[in-house]
């Protein structure tokens, strides 16, 4: 959700678009990062420290996510817009939450996966939410 959310903060006519399709914008690139900075402040502040040797094989096979982005992209979207309503976040600032609470769930689930692990699986979504066309936003 925080790479849908930062994709949406950029103005976009993402309607005029088919869902899935992927966006090649200098916006991502340059703002993207401060996604995955709020991450790892998040992780630091938690006292999880990230293995640079993990971080640095790539993604591991074994630990790919069960749903492609638009399935989860659809399954988590209800959900979150409504918080974002309720808190009244503008998509800027959903993408920043978002972040951050993937480093809160990162931490709370370290004795299930790895915190390098998931780390790379966070930030690899981020990105793919910021360079592709979500499906319709729910309100």
């Amino acid at each position: 959700m925080a790479g849908s959310y930062l994709l949406r903060s950029f103005g976009f006519e993402l309607d005029a678009l088919a869902p899935g399709t992927v966006i090649l914008s200098d916006e991502a690139n340059l703002q993207g990062p401060h996604l995955i900075q709020i991450l790892g402040g998040r992780l630091a502040h938690g006292e999880n420290e990230l293995d640079r040797e993990i971080l640095s094989r790539g993604s591991d096979p074994d630990r790919r996510p069960h749903l492609d982005f638009l399935a989860a992209q659809a399954a988590l979207e209800a959900a979150f817009a409504a918080i974002c309503a309720r808190k009244q976040l503008a998509p800027r600032e959903a993408a920043e939450s978002a972040a951050a609470a993937t480093g809160f769930l990162i931490q709370q689930f370290a004795e299930d996966l790895a915190p390098s692990l998931a780390f790379g699986i966070a930030v690899y979504g981020f990105i793919e939410g910021a360079k592709t066309v979500p499906g319709p936003a729910s309100h």
